[in-house]
């Protein structure tokens, strides 16, 4: 009876050993992987020394090691999609002014073009004026000119924490029609799974015809009922993208 048991005790213990080394050699190669920053090549050995030898005494090693080359992976494909994204959102277009309030969003290098297309219109209403015409509607024609013609624009902020969405921002500066300093900021949300782009408030979003806008700044208080992420979500060509 005797002799069973403890040629069950040496097997288990045999098959121990023979599992703790297997374990300590794949361990090993990953991170022999790791060292040399092939993250994506090391991430599947930690989890098959995870999945096949949880009582291995390098099973606590292997955890925080593939946690640090799964956040490295995903650290490299949001560096390498950043510039693609940027590259993307500058050449995005927007719909020739003026358009709808159902219509379109400025969106990269379409912004700044299109305030030098109302900068120019204000411009040229301005100068239908006489120099010393000091008359109401003269001082608001140069206002406006000036107000349009102020903005200045930071450059585009990005940050993505899951490499699915991509938050994109751009501030711009400038003064109002009274000489009252304004700041906008033109929020967007870049879904490279999708290939979509949402604004995020309404001056992200819409582009007002003349009629439109007036309706609203007779309405200020009330509040702007859009669906940003119904109205204002619209195809965007990303290519070259790490998903």
């Amino acid at each position: 009876m005797k002799k069973p048991l403890i040629l069950l005790v040496c097997c288990l213990a045999f098959s121990a050993c023979t599992h703790e080394k297997e374990a300590q050699e794949l361990y090993s190669k990953a991170t022999g992987m790791k060292l040399n920053a092939q993250y994506s090549e090391a991430i599947p050995l930690y989890k098959e020394v995870i999945s096949k030898y949880p009582r291995s005494s390098v099973i606590s090693s292997a955890t925080s090691d593939l946690a640090f080359c799964e956040k490295r992976v995903l650290e490299q494909k949001i560096e390498h999609n950043t510039p693609i994204i940027l590259k993307a959102v500058d050449g995005f277009p927007a719909r020739k002014f003026p358009a709808t309030q159902k219509g379109t969003m400025p969106l990269g290098k379409s912004i700044t073009a299109l305030e030098r297309t109302i900068c120019n219109m204000f411009r040229k209403v301005a100068q239908q004026y006489y120099i010393y015409d000091t008359s109401s509607l003269a001082k608001e024609a140069r206002a406006l000119a000036k107000a349009t013609c102020s903005g200045k624009y930071g450059e585009w902020d990005v940050s993505s924490n899951d490499n699915i969405t991509y938050i994109i921002s751009k501030l711009r500066t400038g003064i109002n029609e009274k000489g009252e300093k304004v700041e906008t900021n033109y929020a967007y949300i870049v879904d490279i799974v999708n290939n979509t782009v949402t604004a995020q408030d309404f001056s992200s979003c819409f582009v007002l015809e003349e009629d439109t806008a007036n309706k609203i700044l007779e309405k200020r208080v009330k509040k702007i009922d859009a669906d940003y992420s119904r109205e204002c979500v619209f195809p965007i060509k990303l290519e070259g993208v790490l998903k």
